[in-house]
């Protein structure tokens, strides 16, 4: 009986080796990152794939990667008439990056049947990164980056390498677009990607609202989001003790951020508090005898221009997502399931209307830890 039992542990490996569809790995064709823009009236297709002999040293060559365009109607369509112009099966186990051109998300038809098939699509994992861009998707696939294999690749690094950055909390995976776009009627905030010097970078969020591109945010309002949210973290406000004095300035870095929202309704008016409490250390300023970081009342002017600043900046953010959009971008209805759910019963069917017209007021406390470096 021991014996069957140990020829059964020998021979399961051996079993198990080998390719699940018997598709050998020397005859896939693995695609790292997709491009989808809407062009002249025809979805293109641009997908990105490693020259996996010369990128493991077992080939000759320069080309570290493929760039392929395909015009089609569907990713499914596309799909095909990739695979009927190569000897290989396309993959897409090792996708990292799925960039939509500004074109795209411009059309909603176009937008929502790609947002379908990616939702059946079984192929996809759901970690997929979706980044969005002002122009072509194409253009970006196709950049090449000195010290890098690919641009999929290159992306994922952006990421992974600046995670205190604010635009690390927004990032946004395959399966957070398809939730965000299903659960909030068509809303959804993608992150963009910009070319600054020929080098892509993540430089703001792309909103669409009821499946259509309506705006494009900047780093500047996303910092501002994130003092709503409460994922402020890493980001700064620039000061001076003396208004107006540019020579002077004084840069705070928010170490610590929590928010906590209050709801209420009296008399027809609804109500919500935004409570931003923060710790922050002074990172730079300019060595002057007149205000010395050293004397405790000057750290309590720096913390006090530093939550006026955070106070009036977040409310006008505020009012203008209020009025230019009449949509909460902050996911405050969340917040209110917990907080008030009698409020949350109330509203949660006619929320956005109810944002839009709500007296909202912000209050800030900020407490200066460290009074950084010298200049």
């Amino acid at each position: 009986m021991k014996l069957i039992k140990y020829l059964c542990i020998i021979l399961i490996p051996l079993l198990l080796v080998g390719c699940w569809d018997q598709v050998e790995l020397n005859e896939r064709d693995y695609v790292v990152s997709i491009g989808i823009d809407y062009i002249d009236e025809a979805v293109h297709f641009t997908y990105n794939l490693p020259n996996l002999p010369v990128v493991t040293g077992q080939g000759d060559g320069d080309e570290k990667s493929f760039i392929k365009v395909i015009e089609a109607n569907t990713l499914y369509e596309s799909n095909k008439i990739f695979g009927s112009r190569s000897k290989r099966k396309l993959n897409f186990d090792h996708a990292k990056v799925v960039i939509f051109g500004e074109g795209v998300l411009n059309n909603k038809t176009v937008f929502t049947k790609i947002l379908d098939e990616f939702e059946r699509n079984p192929h996809f994992a759901r970690t997929v990164m979706v980044l969005a861009v002002e122009e072509e998707a194409e253009e970006m696939i196709e950049l090449e980056i000195e010290g890098s294999n690919d641009m999929g690749m290159h992306l994922m690094g952006l990421y992974e390498n600046n995670q205190y950055d604010v635009l690390k909390a927004a990032e946004l995976t395959l399966g957070d677009l398809i939730n965000s776009i299903n659960e909030r009627d068509g809303t959804v905030l993608i992150p963009r990607v910009k070319l600054e010097e020929d080098e892509p970078m993540i430089e703001g969020l792309g909103l669409v609202i009821n499946y259509e591109f309506r705006d494009w945010l900047s780093r500047e309002d996303v910092e501002k989001m994130s003092w709503v949210t409460g994922k402020g973290k890493g980001t700064s406000v620039v000061t001076s003790f003396e208004e107006g004095n540019e020579e002077e300035e004084v840069t705070i870095e928010i170490t610590k951020m929590e928010t906590s929202l209050k709801f209420d309704e009296k008399e027809g008016e609804f109500r919500i508090s935004v409570d931003i409490i923060t710790e922050a250390d002074v990172k730079a300023y300019t060595l002057n005898p007149q205000y010395s970081l050293f004397e405790e009342e000057n750290i309590r002017k720096l913390e006090d221009k530093t939550k006026n600043i955070l106070e009036e900046e977040t409310k006008d953010f505020i009012t203008m997502i209020q009025d230019e959009y009449g949509i909460d971008l902050f996911n405050m209805l969340d917040q209110m399931a917990i907080k008030n759910r009698k409020l949350w019963i109330k509203h949660n069917e006619n929320w956005d209307d109810v944002f839009a017209k709500a007296n909202i007021e912000v209050e800030a406390k900020v407490d200066i830890r460290r009074i950084g470096v010298a200049k």
